[in-house]
């Protein structure tokens, strides 16, 4: 499963981009779509929810564009894939800054452009999703990316497993 959130002031358009990507994974890929409409909804959403694989992100919205949502979410601690989807072409050097995966126009980049950005965004989400460790402790277990661990700890037969959120998980 591909968790991607769509986050778009627009309905529109949020409408759009989730009909578009279900058809492109149709008897493919399943994809688990959460649709926002701000961005400070974004950020508590990540908050909560941190297994989100790709974030579409419109830049203009109401209240915090979405560079600065992304801006937070990359120091928060999301590391995983930011398309910008807008209509907005001069912030696109802007989504450097934020290691954004892509960039697209809406009603301007084309099908064929899109599927291919949607197949790049889906392939590097699923090849995050095969480099983890599965920790299991009395009855509990969590899925960590090892991408997010910075190191090991072991003291008194507990494993000490520090984050690069600043979060420490043990076992």
């Amino acid at each position: 499963m591909i968790k991607i959130v769509i986050c778009d002031d627009e309905i529109h358009y949020q409408n759009k981009l989730e009909m578009e990507l279900n058809e492109f994974a149709k008897d493919k890929y399943y994809l688990d779509i959460v649709k926002i409409s701000t961005g400070i909804q974004m950020i508590n959403y990540f908050k909560k929810e941190n297994d989100i694989d790709i974030i579409f992100l419109d830049v203009h919205m109401p209240n915090i564009d979405g560079m600065e949502v992304a801006k937070e979410l990359r120091k928060i601690g999301y590391r995983d894939e930011i398309i910008f989807y807008t209509h907005s072409k001069p912030e696109v050097f802007e989504a450097f800054d934020v290691d954004a995966f892509h960039y697209i126009i809406k009603e301007e980049t084309d099908k064929i452009r899109r599927e291919s950005i949607y197949q790049k965004a889906i392939d590097e989400a699923r090849k995050q999703k095969e480099n983890f460790i599965s920790v299991a402790c009395a009855g509990k277990s969590k899925i960590i990316p090892l991408a997010k661990i910075m190191y090991f700890k072991v003291s008194k037969s507990i494993v000490y497993i520090y984050l690069e959120d600043g979060s420490v998980v043990d076992f």
